[in-house]
């Protein structure tokens, strides 16, 4: 078991979000030092450090919404969760959430409320559907759902083809998942290829697809190959990206982890 306390450091006059010491009304005010925070705090992470065995400290610094950085990330995955509708909205906001069960039923509930013609839409939300299930470890039922999501999207008149790129990309790492490799090799190209073809070089999804070719390299143990793409996928990130985003920290640690496998740990570091 590994315990953590976190130190917050608090400046009254940069702070908007509420607070109040109770030490005079906590039950346990001769012991502890108790303060109530409002539900929205926002605080920056700072040093992580080791103070006693199994013991780490985490120090935090309150900041506002105002926060230039803050406002800067809050608007990159503000974007990220853009959709048709509120409903959408609500999907993704739970996806990033990891309220996987509440997604499920969003989306279901999607699927029942669009109409049939509506087939690009439909595709989408049948593909969503089938990520709740990969992430929840079915991906046999994942992969048959984003079967279903394909076909309903060549079926539409209306040409929609990064929806295409999207669902190809989903395939394949459920194909990866199962060790299905070169299948998903198979389907890495078509994605690339329909990517290459609408999207700029620098494009945050095509970070996406070489992270994900990089990763089945690795698998592989193909680690030259399998960093060649993860750095790839980063340099992307790190342009298109600001610097406190969780992306590039996944993106970090995966060509860490790589390192760390065939003992590079200097490189880890």
């Amino acid at each position: 078991m590994v315990l953590v306390q976190f130190r917050i450091q608090i400046h009254p006059k940069f702070i908007s979000t509420p607070f109040a010491s109770l030490d005079e009304l906590s039950y346990f005010s001769d012991v502890e030092k108790e303060t109530l925070f409002s539900m929205h705090a926002v605080c920056r992470i700072g040093n992580i450090v080791e103070i006693e065995d199994r013991l780490w400290q985490v120090e935090l610094t309150s900041t506002t919404g105002g926060d230039p950085q803050l406002q800067i990330l809050t608007e990159c995955l503000r974007n990220e969760i853009e959709g048709p509708s509120s409903w959408d909205h609500l999907g993704k906001l739970m996806i990033t959430l990891g309220l996987f069960d509440k997604t499920e039923e969003i989306s279901k509930t999607l699927i029942n409320s669009t109409a049939r013609d509506e087939k690009n839409e439909l595709a989408h939300y049948y593909h969503q559907l089938g990520y709740i299930k990969s992430v929840m470890g079915d991906h046999q039922q994942a992969l048959d759902i984003y079967q279903q999501s394909f076909e309903i999207k060549r079926n539409s008149t209306k040409q929609n083809r990064l929806l295409e790129a999207i669902i190809y990309n989903s395939i394949v790492l459920e194909y990866d998942k199962m060790g299905n490799y070169s299948t998903a090799f198979s389907y890495y190209e078509k994605t690339l290829a329909i990517r290459k073809q609408y999207l700029s070089s620098d494009h945050p999804d095509m970070a996406a697809i070489y992270n994900n070719i990089g990763l089945i390299y690795n698998k592989l143990d193909n680690s030259s190959t399998c960093l060649t793409f993860l750095q790839r996928a980063l340099k992307i990130l790190e342009k298109t990206l600001p610097f406190n985003h969780p992306d590039l920290s996944s993106a970090y640690n995966k060509i860490a982890g790589v390192y760390h496998k065939h003992g590079e740990y200097l490189k880890v570091i």
